[in-house]
Order: structure tokens, then sequence, then C-alpha cells
């Protein structure tokens, strides 16, 4: 690795950036054989995935990245620069061997350096790093070993239906007794040891409400007396005083009429026993306009 002659800046920088960093997250599954019949599995994160990982925190920072490539020896050889806009800088080099010489293998080992060497250099690593093998020579790295499958919670393998090919589950009581069983679709298989099979059990039908029909209704009502709502007493609010302009449309339209005062007056009293216009109330006024209208008159 070469630097400049200060690193002042550029280590400031590359600190902030690396606290801006996203995570790097594996997304590329591969599961091959080898030249030996041994079959292998990896996750890894591709080379795009780390540049996108910190392109953001290395440009607020004044930061960037340089990748040229060169053939020395029949190597490829690839150059990593991280530039600062002070002008400091650190330059690594990585040489890679490509076991094949095809275009798809000197492609598949150009990626593995560049991205094995910007993490490298950028102080950075996903969650795991295993998809040199294309580039490596067969052998030279170990499979990661797979985890073994996780058991159903509150089960275990002894306690499996064979039939349905799932693992039953523990089942507690208030009293205390325990018991194995699975749902399969809207019913239940319990575990019986006594038997060679599961035993599926249908669920107790639910009880179901059916309404009276008319006649027995009419019955019901009958014995018991029909059922009614609670019926609350209507209040009459009291209509309030004849107004002003009532009375003044009154004798107004009495005058159209040709009601005579006495004849108006033997009308109201006849009509609600009050002795003249002002003891009728609003609803009595309406009426009495009714009545002037139709052109009726108290009887001689």
């Amino acid at each position: 690795m070469e630097i400049s002659a200060s690193i002042k800046e550029l280590a400031g920088a590359l600190a902030k950036a690396q606290l801006a960093f996203l995570p790097i997250l594996q997304k590329e599954d591969v599961d091959f054989l080898t030249k030996t019949g041994q079959r292998k599995k990896y996750s890894y994160a591709s080379l795009a995935e780390v540049i996108e990982a910190c392109r953001k925190g290395l440009s607020e920072n004044g930061l960037a990245i340089m990748q040229p490539t060169k053939m020395v020896d029949n190597r490829l050889v690839v150059e990593t620069l991280l530039a600062h806009s002070s002008g400091e800088w650190i330059r690594s080099e990585i040489q890679i061997d490509s076991q094949e010489q095809s275009p798809q293998g000197i492609g598949s080992a150009l990626t593995y350096a560049r991205r094995y060497s910007l993490t490298s250099l950028l102080g950075v690593a996903s969650e795991e790093d295993d998809d040199g093998e294309s580039a490596m020579k067969d052998g030279e790295k170990k499979p990661k070993a797979e985890k073994p499958a996780e058991k159903a919670t509150g089960s275990t393998q002894e306690h499996w239906c064979k039939e349905h090919n799932v693992a039953f589950q523990k089942n507690t009581r208030k009293d205390g007794a325990t018991w194995y069983s699975h749902k399969q679709g809207d019913l239940w298989c319990n575990e019986d040891k006594g038997k060679a099979k599961a035993e599926v059990v249908k669920p107790e039908p639910k009880a179901v409400i059916v309404p009276p029909t008319t006649e027995q209704k009419a019955r019901i009502d009958e014995v018991y007396g029909e059922e009614k709502p609670d019926e609350k007493p209507k209040v009459n609010k009291p209509s309030p005083p004849i107004t002003a302009p009532m009375l003044a449309t009154i004798n107004s339209n009495a005058t159209k009429m040709k009601y005579s005062s006495p004849e108006l007056s033997a009308l109201v009293k006849h009509a609600y026993e009050v002795d003249d216009l002002h003891g009728l109330n609003v609803e009595q006024g309406k009426s009495l306009l009714g009545m002037i209208e139709r052109g009726e008159k108290a009887p001689s």
C-alpha cells in the first residue's frame, strides 16, 4: 500500500464517511459443485451493493474511489485509489491468478478483486465473503457449514405427524394435562401414540340460534303478551302568544273578505272563547286565518 506525504485530511474524512456507510447486505446466493463433486453454498454481497452502500458517505466527505486494472506477467492486477479533495491519497494493488481463462472467468476474478480491495481499503465488510471460489483453486476454501433446520416452537422431532409431515405442537390444559396436535385446515390432528396414524378430530359444532317462526311468535305474544317498547308520553309545548305581524295579517284579510269589526269579534269569541284577537296564540291565529279565507262566520 502507498500513501501521500500526509493523510491527515483524508483520514478525518474517511472516519466521518464510515459513520455514514449503509449496511452491506448479502443478496446473492450461490450453490454449485466443485470439480471433485463437492457441493458448496454461500451468500455474498455484490460489488454493486458495496459501492451503493458507500457511495453517499464518500461523496459527502470529499472522497472518491478509482479502480484501474492492468495485466502483469499474465496476472490480473487491480489498483484501488482512495483520493481526497485536499490532494491526499491512499493506493493499494491486488493480483489475481484466475484459473479460468475464459472471458467469464476473467470477469469473475476481476469483480472479486475489485470488491475485495475496495472493502479492505474502506475498512468495511459484508456479513459473509466467499464468492472468490470461482477465481481460486478448487479446494482452497472450505464451504460454509449449513445450519440445522430450526424446530418448531413447543414441538420436537419426537412428536412428528407422518401423515401430514409437520410437527405436533405441545398443548397444556389448566389441570396440567398435556397433549400434542397441529391444525390441518379447519380440523385438528391429534397425536395418538397407540395408533399408527394420527387421528383427525373434527371440532365440536357451534350452537346455532334459530329465530321463532311467525306462528310461534304469535303464540308467545298470546300467552305472555306482546312485548312493546317503552313509550314516553308526548309533551305538548304551549303555543306562543300571537305576534303583531300575524294580527296585522288577520285584520288585513278580514277587511278584504268584508268582515266588520263586530263580525270578526263574534267569530273569535265563538271559536276560541276569548274576547279579542290579543287573547289568541300563534296556532289559533293560523286557524282563524283559514276561517276568514273560507268566509266562515259565527252563528247568529
